[in-house]
C-alpha cells in the first residue's frame, strides 16, 4: 500500500509539473532576455537567494517561484518587474535548500526560467 501511495503521490507531481511547464506557451516575439545567479544558503545564514536579471522587457513581467516539496509544486512568492527598473534585477530571499521553478509572463512572453531541470538551490 506504502508503494501505492508513493507512485501515485509521484505521477501526481510529475503531472503537475508537466502541466506547469508543457502549458507555457511560446511566443516569437518574446525578447526577454535573463540571466540567474544563485546564492546558496551559508551556515550562518541558512537561507539562500535567487538573483534574476532581465533585459528587454518592454512592459511589467509578473514572476512566479514555485518549490517542489514532498512531491508537490507549491507557488512561494509571486513578484512583479517594472519595465522601467533602473537595474533590471529582481531578488527572491529567505530560501529553503530546494528545487525551484520560475517562471517570468507578460502579455507579449511566457517562459520558465531554468528550464525543466529547474533551479537547486543548497
Amino acid at each position: 500500500m506504502k508503494l501505492l501511495d508513493c507512485l501515485l503521490k509521484y505521477l501526481r507531481s510529475t503531472l503537475l509539473l508537466c502541466i506547469l511547464l508543457c502549458s507555457l506557451q511560446s511566443y516569437s516575439q518574446c525578447k526577454l532576455k535573463h540571466s540567474v545567479q544563485i546564492e546558496h544558503a551559508s551556515t550562518k545564514q541558512g537561507k539562500g537567494k535567487i538573483h534574476l536579471s532581465l533585459n528587454g522587457a518592454s512592459e511589467s513581467v509578473n514572476l512566479k517561484l514555485y518549490i517542489v516539496y514532498n512531491s508537490e509544486i507549491k507557488l512561494i512568492s509571486e513578484k512583479t518587474f517594472a519595465s522601467s527598473s533602473s537595474d533590471g534585477k529582481v531578488t527572491f530571499e529567505n530560501l529553503n535548500a530546494g528545487l525551484y521553478y520560475l517562471v517570468a509572463k507578460s502579455s507579449s512572453c511566457e517562459l520558465s526560467i531554468g528550464g525543466i531541470e529547474g533551479i537547486t538551490v543548497n
